[in-house]
């Protein structure tokens, strides 16, 4: 299947005037008795963002993205899992590129994201690791930024044969988590000049709870 979106020139008020058009292409498709989900989108923009009729001419750019995802169901499937699925996306949208239905869509970003899921007897595991960086065109007078993300947690929900009895019906079945997370943002010494200053940086945490439902 496939979608398709077009939105002419739009203007804002005045005394500045931004706007412009873009156009929008999707494809989906379910292979492998619907295990395999393949998304890829594209989207085309001319865009005055410093106000038309003045400073610079509309810039005209582009963004494509390609979701990849496989999951439990069809002819995929792994007897020792409950459920499972693991995906991949790839997304670029140029430094010029504006989303005429949502102007606060970031821009100038490339990204490559990578994350899993698997349920067996109560434990869920989920993993996601990202890797981003700015200046997708290597600008010389922008500056670049790396970032990377790695996210891990567990939990686990005790399986209650009948949840309505005993204690249960009044505390609820409860729900065990841990998670640990990892951030990191890195520019070369050049740009962090360029920039005025340093953005290097790396957070952790890490994190428990409990639910019960």
């Amino acid at each position: 299947g496939g979608t398709g979106v077009f939105i002419d020139e739009q203007a804002g008020d005045f005394p500045l005037a931004v706007g412009g058009e873009s156009w929008t292409l999707g494809l989906d498709s379910l292979l492998l008795g619907e295990s395999l989900w393949l998304r890829g989108e594209y989207a085309s923009s001319s865009f005055d963002a410093d106000g038309i009729g003045f400073g610079n001419p509309s810039g005209d750019d582009d963004a494509h993205r390609l979701v990849l995802q496989l999951s439990s169901g069809g002819v995929m499937r792994i007897p020792a899992l409950d459920q499972w699925s693991l995906g991949f996306e790839r997304q670029v949208v140029g430094a010029q590129f504006y989303s005429i239905g949502n102007l606060l869509l970031p821009n100038d970003l490339a990204l490559d994201q990578v994350h899993g899921l698997a349920l067996w007897h109560g434990f869920e595991l989920q993993a996601r690791w990202l890797d981003q960086h700015t200046d997708v065109d290597d600008a010389p007078l922008t500056p670049r930024i790396d970032s990377e993300q790695r996210h891990v947690s567990l939990s686990f929900t005790p399986q209650i044969a009948d949840p309505e009895s005993s204690a249960w019906k009044w505390l609820g079945v409860p729900t065990f988590r841990i998670g640990r997370e990892t951030t990191q943002n890195v520019q070369v010494a050049s740009d962090a000049a360029l920039m005025g200053h340093d953005i290097d940086n790396r957070q952790r945490s890490l994190s428990f709870g409990v639910d019960a439902a």
